[in-house]
């Protein structure tokens, strides 16, 4: 299974590669393509945190090579138990740390191959290419002699952090997260290691006390992740609940105001029919006034007035005055 994790900074980017090296038929692992992708634009210093088994050869040899032509300072922590094309990778960096409890090994290449005699020969031949390509990786690596270690290799031997150091595959042991956790009896016996490396991985006193590190940065990644999602949620929901309110309360003030608004007009229409009323009234009265002043002769019939009287102003007002000045002028005329 892979596992390929990019942490970056401005100053440090880090790198977990956990699980097998290459795809399989059974399972996707890290590649150099999955491992250049994420080193694409890296410009700065490296850390490489790796726990594997190992898996296919050619990747770890490629990916080996794209690690050690980073121009930036490279680290690699070898956590947890790291082996074959895995180890290949580990001594890639500048620096090597192993934790305490790891285990480490390199062997000889394995394969399987079919066919004729000339098949076999090629595969054999190949083989012994990637055997020469570890071979001058891990002499120069550890400074040791080439015999020396075409004899690890051959031995086929898990080594503890102690050998490790003394055999110069890595510069530092550090302390390592402690905890009772057995290995994965299953995983392991499944994997691709030979029978001697299973017994020795299973039976090293050290397997019960492997380095959870990897497991616990997930884990805690994993819980920064879901609180930032929760605590994100939260703010949203809160900020949608004020923003929410506000506008309710726009809405009520709104509301209150066109209410007010709209009172006011009724009152003013009701006014103004009442007033509109009245005027109709007031209208209808000088209109008949009027009618009556305006009356033919013929429908007046005038009295006889032997002796002019005085004429004695009234208090009916200039209009009412005049108006009956004009009358009384008229019918004194027929």
């Amino acid at each position: 299974m892979r596992h390929l994790e990019i942490k970056s900074s401005a100053e440090l980017t880090e790198i977990d590669i956990f699980g097998q090296i290459g795809d399989s038929f059974f399972e996707d692992g890290n590649t150099l393509d999955t491992v250049k992708a994420e080193l694409k634009n890296v410009k700065t210093e490296l850390i490489i945190n790796i726990a594997s088994l190992g898996g296919i050869a050619f990747e770890g040899l490629a990916i080996h090579d794209l690690i050690a032509s980073h121009p930036f300072n490279t680290t690699v922590n070898i956590i947890g138990a790291t082996a074959s094309a895995g180890a290949i990778i580990s001594v890639a960096g500048d620096t090597v740390n192993i934790s305490e409890n790891s285990l480490f090994l390199v062997h000889n290449s394995h394969g399987m191959a079919m066919g004729n005699a000339d098949d076999l020969e090629n595969s054999a031949r190949d083989m012994r290419k990637i055997d020469d390509r570890m071979v001058s990786i891990f002499t120069k690596r550890t400074g040791k002699s080439e015999e020396t270690i075409r004899d690890l290799m051959a031995e086929d031997k898990f080594l503890d952090s102690d050998e490790s150091k003394e055999l110069g595959f890595v510069d530092n042991i550090t302390k390592s997260v402690k905890a009772a956790a057995n290995l994965n009896r299953e995983k392991i016996l499944n994997s691709k290691l030979t029978e001697n490396q299973k017994e020795q991985l299973l039976n090293n006193p050290k397997s019960n006390k492997m380095d959870l590190t990897p497991i616990t940065t997930q884990l805690k990644d994993l819980t920064d992740k879901v609180t930032a999602f929760i605590s994100s949620n939260k703010e949203v929901k809160i900020a949608d609940e004020k923003e929410i309110t506000a506008k309710i309360s726009e809405i009520d003030e709104t509301f209150e105001t066109l209410g007010t608004e709209n009172q006011e007009l009724s009152n003013s229409i009701t006014a103004l029919t009442e007033e509109k009323e009245t005027l109709a009234e007031a209208n209808k009265t000088l209109t008949d006034e009027l009618a009556k002043y305006k009356a033919t002769p013929t429908e007046v019939v005038p009295k006889a007035d032997t002796e002019p009287t005085e004429e004695k102003e009234t208090t009916e007002g200039v209009f009412g005055n005049t108006l009956k000045s004009i009358v009384s002028a008229r019918v004194k005329g027929y």
